[in-house]
């Protein structure tokens, strides 16, 4: 964004919409929390389809609030929240569509952040690592510079292009993190959990 004309205006915007963005989920990475342990539970009870349904009602629930929270508040809150924090009239412009961009960006993050939680708790640590630096390391930087590249062929602001970019790189690591969930649990109806260590006790509860 330092190179692109009004790059000034563009990085203050971003960095209301970063602000407004981690505001905005932190509800899911609460529940992410709680999924640790309560994924752990069910495991260490051989609860698998128990642990498949409330995976299933914790996605569910995270999406209706992106769509009947999130959604709704940015788009009636955030022309006045976008002039309070700016001051400019182009950052106010940058920043409106930054903000309209925000429960996108929720959506897109609710797999990475649930999934990873859940694989701890089937005591599964690897695909996080994986996930998270196929997010960051591999698809962020390339996504964000093919959505640089296609705002200013479109004529837009480089901001919306690199949103739209860190946005579809969110999406598809939590595209692929949540195949990788469904296939491993899967795996473990078919094959049985993992047996403790000889010597060792399996974890209660």
């Amino acid at each position: 964004l330092a190179r692109q004309p009004d790059a000034t205006a563009s990085i203050a915007a971003y960095g209301i919409y970063y602000r407004v963005m981690l505001f905005a989920v932190m509800p899911i990475i609460a529940t992410s929390v709680a999924i640790l342990p309560f994924v752990a539970r069910r495991f260490g009870a051989g609860d698998l389809p128990g642990i498949r349904d409330a995976m299933r009602q914790v996605f569910r629930a995270a999406v209706a609030y992106c769509v009947v929270l999130v959604a709704p508040a940015m788009v009636l809150v955030g022309p006045s929240l976008a002039r309070l924090l700016s001051e400019a009239e182009t950052t106010t412009g940058l920043t409106l569509v930054a903000l309209y961009l925000t429960p996108l960006a929720c959506l897109a993050s609710i797999p990475f952040f649930l999934c990873r939680p859940a694989f701890e708790g089937l005591r599964r640590g690897r695909p996080g690592l994986v996930v998270t630096l196929l997010r960051y390391v591999v698809l962020t930087a390339p996504c964000a510079w093919i959505g640089v590249r296609a705002a200013e062929a479109l004529r837009q602001p480089a901001l919306y292009g690199l949103l739209a970019g860190l946005i579809a790189a969110s999406g598809l690591a939590s595209v692929f993190f949540h195949a990788w969930f469904d296939r491993g649990l899967r795996a473990i109806e078919t094959t049985g959990p993992v047996s403790p260590s000889p010597g060792r006790t399996a974890p209660s509860g």
